[in-house]
Order: C-alpha cells, then structure tokens, then sequence
C-alpha cells in the first residue's frame, strides 16, 4: 500500500467521532509536530457517518483548515448497528475531502461489530483504509474508548501503517 508523505509544513486534519480524543488525536498531534508538520483536529461525539454526511461541518472544516492530509475516525457509534445507507455516507465524506490525501481509520471495535468496518474499507477509496480490528488496546473503564496509552499505541500503529517514514 502506497503512504502518505508528511513533513515540514504539512497541515494536517484529524476529525470524527469521540474516538478522535480518546489518546488517538492526543498522540497524532505529537507525530505531527515531530515532523514539522501543524495539526488540528475536531470532534463530534455521538456522530456517525449519516452526521458527518449531510451537515455542512466538514465543509466548513476543511474551509477553515485548509488541510493537506486528512485522517478521519467515524464508525464507532455504527459497530451495533447495519445502517445501509452507510457506503452512500462513507463516499460522501470521502467526496468533501476533494482529492485530499487521506486515510480512514476503522473503529477500533471492542465487541463484533454489524458491518461498518467491510462498509468502511469497501467505500473510503481513494483515502487508505486502516482496520483497527486486530488492535488489543488498554481502554477506559466504560470498556469502549481506548485509554491515553490505548490511544496512543492506536495513533502509532496507524501512523507507521500509513505514513511514510
């Protein structure tokens, strides 16, 4: 799989669900500025993919950020559920990145999840998809969100699948 270039100077522009500041965005920020790079981020708990879809949030985002490398991790609020609407959302965000250099992360699930992980890889193209399936991470005590070093062990295999050294 071919990797994201990163460094001095690059914007970079993390955004989806809570699972941004559960030591997943904490640590990006870290690799980031190790690289010269500047880093912004934006959460939305409780958000899904249909959220991020249809409002105009992520357009104003990117307005305002105006990134050259977007990670995004949305789907943990859709691993209990099949909304199967979910690839028209997925291509939809993918769409408002315009071209972007991007990767999606799969929610690193904590139970089986329904069928946003398969939707997520099938339709995120042409970002690079990252499946955080495999990943034992430490977690907070509600047993969902990765804990800061859950987190942080999440950010670093993501980083060192995806960006290039």
């Amino acid at each position: 799989m071919p990797k994201i270039t990163i460094g001095a100077g690059t914007k970079i522009f993390l955004f989806g669900d809570s699972m941004v500041v559960a030591g997943l965005g904490q640590r990006m920020e870290k690799l980031a500025k190790a690289r010269g790079a500047t880093y912004e981020e934006n959460h939305w708990s409780s958000s899904n993919t249909k959220k991020w879809a249809e409002s105009e949030r992520l357009g104003n985002l990117l307005f305002k950020h105006k990134p050259d490398v977007v990670f995004i991790t949305i789907g943990a609020n859709e691993v209990y559920f099949k909304d199967k609407k979910a690839p028209e959302y997925i291509r939809a965000i993918v769409e408002k990145l315009a071209g972007r250099p991007c990767v999606w992360i799969g929610p690193p699930v904590w139970k089986t999840q329904k069928g946003i992980v398969e939707d997520e890889r099938d339709n995120s193209s042409p970002c690079l998809f990252f499946d955080s399936q495999h990943l034992k991470l430490e977690r907070q005590p509600d047993g969902i969100h990765p804990s800061l070093d859950g987190g942080a062990a999440w950010a670093d295999a993501v980083w060192d699948s995806t960006v290039a050294p």
